[in-house]
């Protein structure tokens, strides 16, 4: 009797045992579903990560791409205001060299007086003037008959303080060449000066003509 009751003593001792390793198992296996809990929630996290990377990455290369592209169409107008310049400078030059070919035969004349009346110098006989001036200053003879003009008049805005140029055209350059050799003869007071850029210099005749004009409120081509 006393030997079943110690049997059953150390049976009762052993399930004891297991029942304690059991519950320890147990909170063993639900610190396991924890933990597993915890590692699936931090995937998601970076899975949510990892999608939102990505969208901002495909964003970033949408805008690089819209950079690009605006770049290269910055740059295809540029190339063609550079080509579009290039043919305007072409076009000034050609302008340039036309003005330059049409006022040849020009001179222009100060010092001439002006009448204050504006029916007199609506009237001012221009190329009368000048003939008369080459007759008497210049001494050449029968200049009406000699020398032809195409036009003369005044240039400018009129200043009763002022006594405007006279731009002369002549029809025959050799004309003009007279006039200008023979112009050394000419009052202090009537100055004499071309109007071919091509035949003069920045700092010379032509600059005197740029200040002249544009204080008379005339451009350079008058004509």
């Amino acid at each position: 009797m006393d030997k079943r009751l110690v049997r059953l003593d150390v049976i009762e001792k052993q399930l004891s045992d297991v029942s304690s390793k059991l519950s320890g198992m147990d909170r063993r296996v639900v610190s396991l579903k924890t933990a597993s809990h915890d590692v699936n929630t931090r995937l998601i996290e970076l899975e949510a990560t990892r999608a939102f990377e990505s969208s901002v990455n495909d964003d970033i290369a949408k805008k690089q791409s819209a950079i690009d592209n605006t770049l290269k169409a910055e740059r295809d107008k540029i190339a063609r205001l550079e080509k579009n310049l290039a043919k305007v400078n072409s076009v000034q030059e050609d302008i340039i060299d036309l003005k330059s070919r049409s006022m040849r035969n020009n001179l222009l004349f100060f010092g001439f007086p002006e009448k204050s009346s504006p029916d007199d110098r609506k009237n001012e006989d221009c190329s009368k003037k000048n003939l008369t001036c080459f007759r008497d200053v210049l001494k050449i003879e029968n200049p009406q008959d000699s020398i032809k003009f195409e036009r003369v008049h005044r240039i400018g805005r009129y200043e009763p303080s002022k006594k405007r140029p006279i731009v002369a055209m002549f029809n025959h350059f050799p004309d003009k060449l007279l006039i200008k050799q023979k112009s050394g003869n000419m009052p202090s007071n009537r100055r004499l000066i071309t109007m071919d850029p091509r035949t003069q210099t920045e700092s010379g005749v032509l600059s005197s003509f740029r200040q002249s004009s544009r204080s008379a409120g005339s451009s350079l081509f008058p004509l």
